[in-house]
């Protein structure tokens, strides 16, 4: 049987070209995201869901060792972390004698730029974009395959340790 290419066939010069793109600005409006969610619509869920988006749009175009290089860690790790910065947050605020979750502003005067206010819902949205970056990153990961996650994990290390190495 000989296969016909079809019209509707992308140009596998044209796909990469454009994710290459296509990547640093969705993670560039992820970050946007992040910093505007604030006060705004946006924090750490928004934040989260983008980067993810965007590892996604690399592993499409390119192999997906390409895109386990570029997240040298296992998902579980980034769920682990994102939880605990979270749950620390939370509980910074029993530590100090208030009710769980409540929030702390620092307001610190750096020259040249003025009064700059860091508030501790800030590193609260931190941890859910690493912990919703995490599990979207894992569930893909693991649906593209098929293959069960604790597999899974085991073809993720050999797979970003061997992309580092350049294999």
């Amino acid at each position: 049987v000989v296969m016909r290419k079809s019209p509707l066939m992308i140009n596998p010069v044209i796909v990469p070209a454009v994710s290459r793109v296509l990547f640093y600005m969705v993670l560039v409006f992820s970050l946007y995201l992040f910093f505007r969610g604030h006060n705004h619509p946006g924090g750490g869920f928004a934040a989260g869901v983008m980067a993810a988006s965007a590892v996604v749009i690399w592993a499409l175009a390119y192999e997906r060792t390409a895109a386990l290089a570029m997240v040298p860690v296992h998902p579980r790790f980034l769920i682990g972390t994102g939880l605990a910065i979270m749950a620390a947050v939370g509980l910074a605020g029993v530590v100090a004698g208030q009710p769980f979750l409540t929030h702390a502003f620092v307001h610190w005067h750096v020259p040249g730029v003025g009064e700059v206010e860091l508030a501790s819902a800030s590193l609260f949205d931190l941890g859910v974009a690493f912990a919703v970056f995490g599990a979207i990153h894992w569930l893909v990961a693991a649906m593209s395959d098929g293959i069960p996650l604790e597999q899974e994990h085991i073809r993720w290390l050999s797979g970003a340790r061997q992309a580092r190495e350049g294999r």
